[in-house]
């Protein structure tokens, strides 16, 4: 029954008819919904690149022709966890902005996002299948 069905526009003269199984199907329904939705992509694919483009950076900053090292005292990371926890992957504004009265000049955004990246990353090495706690 839906098989072979088919949406007719205002007219009703059958001139402006849409397939169920025409490939743009949503698109032809519903235009301004597509055209949101690509714009919403287009933009978190812009963010995307600009928050790797600021990760990118902030590795390749250099000292005197050296790569700079990031050295994070306790406090540093003792914070900086305490406010992964408390705010969740990926709010890295918010985890900054929580940790600012502990942090040295040099720690950014992207040096924030790249230590927590790193820190799950190796605890999730670590633990085993049977370890989590969740």
């Amino acid at each position: 029954m839906f098989a072979t069905a088919t949406f007719t526009g205002e007219g009703g003269d059958g001139s402006d008819e849409i397939a169920l199984d025409d490939p743009d199907f949503w698109q032809k329904l519903m235009p301004e919904a597509a055209e949101a939705e690509r714009l919403r992509e287009e933009k978190e694919a812009a963010e995307k690149a600009e928050r790797l483009r600021q990760e990118e950076a902030a590795f390749a900053r250099m000292k005197n022709g050296k790569p700079e090292v990031f050295v994070w005292t306790w406090t540093e990371r003792k914070r900086v966890l305490s406010q992964l926890a408390s705010f969740g992957y990926g709010q890295w504004n918010r985890i900054h902005e929580g940790s600012k009265a502990v942090l040295a000049e040099d720690k950014t955004v992207s040096a924030i996002a790249a230590f927590c990246r790193r820190f799950v990353l190796e605890a999730s090495q670590v633990m085993t299948d049977g370890s989590c706690p969740l």
